[in-house]
């Protein structure tokens, strides 16, 4: 789908954490509670860590971001705590860059990526990720997602 000005728009609004309160009376309703007892209610849960975000979600296929990978990242051996950290910030500030984790295995990074075509894939591995320390990068391609995101429903079993 090709996105104009006012879908681009729309879509930061729908983003945007502001955007909240058209979202309360909707909950509200549905619970047979008020807007203020609601807010209350997200603001502790947010408070205390459960909610980290309200977000809408945007498949990506769909805006032309067609090519997910995973990124396997090993750094060569011996970069100290401070350069690894800086590593850290610039793979995740690169173009395409939708996650970064440090994941206990051999490898010291696992990056999603999105691009709208292997190009843009191949210039990051190709040229971007060769200006840091990095040893080894393996990239898995995703023909399909079967399962993402987290939901309460999770938390009744």
């Amino acid at each position: 789908m090709k996105l104009d000005q006012l879908d681009l728009k729309i879509l930061r609004l729908l983003q945007d954490p502001e955007m909240l309160t058209p979202k309360l009376t909707k909950i509200a309703k549905s619970v047979d509670s008020t807007n203020a007892t609601i807010y209350r209610r997200i603001e502790v849960l947010k408070k205390e860590g459960v909610i980290v975000g309200h977000t809408t979600q945007i498949d990506m296929k769909l805006v032309g971001k067609n090519i997910e990978a995973f990124l396997c990242v090993r750094l060569v051996k011996g970069v100290e705590k401070a350069e690894a950290d800086r590593i850290t910030r610039k793979i995740s500030e690169l173009e395409g860059i939708e996650a970064v984790y440090l994941p206990i295995s051999h490898w010291n990074y696992l990056v999603v990526a999105r691009f709208s075509n292997i190009e843009q894939l191949n210039k990051l591995v190709q040229e971007e990720l060769r200006k840091l320390p990095i040893e080894e990068v393996e990239v898995e391609l995703l023909s399909k997602t079967a399962k993402e995101g987290a939901t309460i429903s999770n938390l009744d079993r």
